[in-house]
């Protein structure tokens, strides 16, 4: 049976005492049920910040696939659209004004090449990963081009396609490259720091890096798609420990993607395969795993995961329909 991807919606829930309650943050749609949730409705309790909120409505008219998603920054509230089909990414305004927009297709230093990633830094400016273009750009707060952290590999004839981005305390840049099987980091001027990893299934090796996270210590939360598993690094690229593995029971994975730390340090790893997020203590034993998924009434698989400041869970999912 054939099948056409729908609207890419942000589903927020949050794991408390067993049981998933339903929030609506402060800029992002829930779900085509979002009229709904800020009523009330049957889905639960529904919590709604002391924030701006923008208009509902208008968000559902305008996310369409063909206009990408929503990538939200929990610290400031700022809100960008990442859009692949265009090459872009643009920063909207509460009311979903377009503030700028960054990028179209090419390789020149205003260009982006199928743009995966997006990570606000607490400055206003935002680095993204031009995937592509096999690169990270910086660009400012309004919207200009600052520099490059050049995603080449350093060894001759290897391939390499930058995939997510996070930011230390130091002002670091960690890209995980699946092609690579390593993880690159920068230092904030741009200049090569470390690199760890290589293919292969034993600690210090990854196969096919996708998602990474800082947890509050500094340590690198990386997810070892190809292992199915993640792997903890230290700020010196020392392996710490691992957590996960292959397989469909609790803490068990088919091919994570995302990954996300909660204040308290539980990790919440998406698994689009599997169609499960997965959630660990600070120390990585498995605790839940929320599956059965579903959006306006249709079953969905989580692509990604984030984490507000306030330990809001923020699920991306993806469903499919019929195609006519």
């Amino acid at each position: 049976m054939e099948h056409e991807t729908t609207r890419r919606r942000f589903l927020t829930r949050t794991l408390a005492a067993g049981a998933a309650t339903i929030f609506v943050p402060p800029f992002l749609t829930a779900c085509d049920k979002a009229t709904e949730l800020l009523g009330g409705g049957d889905v639960g309790d529904v919590t709604i910040p002391d924030v701006t909120i923008p208009d509902i409505d208008k968000l559902l008219e305008t996310l369409t696939l063909e206009e990408g998603y929503l990538i939200a920054d929990p610290a400031t509230g700022r809100l960008y659209r990442l859009d692949q089909d265009a090459h872009t990414v643009t920063q909207l305004a509460p009311d979903l004004s377009e503030r700028w927009t960054f990028g179209g297709f090419g390789d020149a230093q205003d260009n982006l090449n199928f743009p995966t990633s997006v990570t606000p830094h607490p400055d206003g400016s935002v680095y993204i990963v031009d995937s592509g273009n096999q690169r990270v750009v910086l660009v400012s707060a309004d919207g200009a081009f600052v520099r490059a952290l050049d995603g080449a590999s350093t060894v001759e004839g290897e391939s390499h396609a930058p995939r997510a981005a996070v930011v230390d305390a130091d002002g670091n840049v960690w890209v995980t490259d699946p092609l690579a099987h390593r993880v690159r980091g920068f230092t904030s001027n741009g200049a090569p720091l470390r690199t760890i990893g290589e293919l292969g299934e034993g600690d210090n090796q990854l196969n096919a890096p996708r998602g990474l996270a800082l947890d509050a210590d500094g340590n690198l939360h990386v997810v070892d798609t190809g292992n199915a598993r993640i792997q903890v690094f230290g700020r010196d690229g020392s392996h710490l420990r691992s957590y996960g593995g292959y397989g469909t029971d609790d803490g068990r994975h088919l091919v994570p993607r995302g990954i996300a730390l909660a204040p308290n340090g539980f990790a919440y790893v998406s698994d689009p395969v599997s169609g499960a997020v997965q959630v660990y203590d600070k120390g990585g034993t498995a605790l839940a795993r929320l599956d059965d998924l579903t959006l306006a009434g249709k079953s969905a698989v989580p692509l990604d995961v984030s984490v507000s400041a306030n330990g809001l869970v923020q699920v991306r999912l993806h469903t499919w329909t019929e195609a006519t």
